[in-house]
């Protein structure tokens, strides 16, 4: 069977999350009270976004860049990446984030890679936000509806799904298979869903390539998930 990765972008492809990171350098400390909201599930991903960068008054577009040149990625990723191509499996990243940050990434590390996520314009400046992905449906509110954009492109393949946290939730239950770390491990051990806590893109490499994975295997790591619950 054909297989498909779907991959999150923030803490998972870089090492931290750039939009956290971000809101960090740049924001009024207003911004992780909003955080919180979301984290309760009191708003949205979308509107927690917009909120949070109204928080961010005076940011140039070359202060953007300069953070972005700071931003590190997974050691391995690129080994990856290169792996998969060469097997012939499609790779998709979807992210919540913002796409002027992941181009910026992208393009710096020469890496032509399809992606979804949200929109981030710099003009006159003031940053805007739009979100082209949005689902009106979407159960949780998120302004990337990663859900819509796997059931479009799956096409009935093996579903991998690669991420970290809450943004993660909802499309993991597409997933055939998912490869975890953070709190994504922890709601997929809680849930029973089949996957494999990685620290690293070369875990999930050697994972593929040892081809441990059949598609009746409920396979979990458990020994490395204890210290996360």
């Amino acid at each position: 069977m054909k297989k498909i990765i779907f991959c999150d972008f923030d803490g998972t492809i870089t090492k931290k999350d750039t939009v956290d990171d971000f809101l960090r350098k740049f924001a009024m400390p207003e911004w992780e009270k909003i955080e919180l909201l979301w984290q309760q599930g009191s708003i949205g991903s979308d509107e927690c976004l917009r909120r949070q960068l109204a928080c961010v008054k005076h940011v140039t577009l070359q202060d953007i860049y300069n953070f972005l040149d700071s931003v590190e990625i997974d050691n391995s990723f690129i080994d990856f990446y290169e792996f998969v191509k060469g097997k012939n499996i499609d790779f998709i990243v979807l992210s919540d984030g913002f796409d002027l940050f992941i181009n910026y990434i992208f393009k710096k590390l020469k890496l032509d890679i399809r992606f979804f996520s949200n929109s981030l314009t710099y003009k006159q400046g003031k940053l805007s936000i739009d979100f082209p992905y949005r689902d009106s449906l979407c159960q949780v509110s998120s302004g990337m509806c990663k859900c819509k954009i796997i059931e479009k492109y799956s096409n009935k393949q093996f579903v991998y799904y690669i991420g970290n946290g809450r943004s993660d939730f909802c499309p993991v239950k597409l997933a055939d298979f998912i490869f975890s770390k953070d709190e994504l491990t922890r709601f997929s051990f809680v849930k029973g869903y089949n996957f494999f806590n990685f620290d690293s893109f070369s875990e999930i490499k050697d994972f593929i390539s040892r081809r441990v994975l059949d598609n009746n295997t409920f396979y979990k790591n458990f020994q490395s998930i204890f210290s996360l619950l």
